[in-house]
């Protein structure tokens, strides 16, 4: 930030440095094809200061709530394989007659997962 207010108040010191013979007494506005558009009266300085740190904070949220959402992904994706290892596990022990008591319990992991991601457990 403090780079940034010191250009800033370099590129108002410029403006205002300005001889009051070569102003036309317009303010500027974007788009407009002058030079001076870019330099900033002292009272819009703050202004612009507060939205820039508005700005960066907004940034700096956006990348970290990225990153965030991106980690839960991951560690959905994981969490997901590591499930899905069990799931297929517990069917093949269900085909045991030893281990029949494990049917109703892949049914019920077969039906929560087609009801959560809407399609049938993928075959290994």
């Amino acid at each position: 930030m403090k780079e940034t207010e010191d250009v800033l108040r370099a590129l108002t010191n410029v403006r205002n440095a300005i001889p009051e013979r070569l102003k036309d007494g317009r303010r500027h506005e974007p788009g407009d094809e002058r030079p001076s558009q870019l330099l900033l009266a002292d009272d819009d300085l703050d202004v612009v200061l507060e939205e820039f740190d508005e700005k960066v904070v907004l940034d700096s949220l956006e990348q970290v709530t990225a990153e965030v959402s991106s980690a839960v992904n991951v560690a959905e994706g994981r969490l997901l394989a590591h499930a899905l290892k069990i799931y297929y596990a517990a069917e093949e022990l269900s085909r045991d007659p030893a281990h029949s008591h494990l049917i109703p319990i892949v049914e019920g992991l077969r039906r929560t997962f087609e009801e959560e991601y809407g399609y049938p457990i993928p075959e290994l």
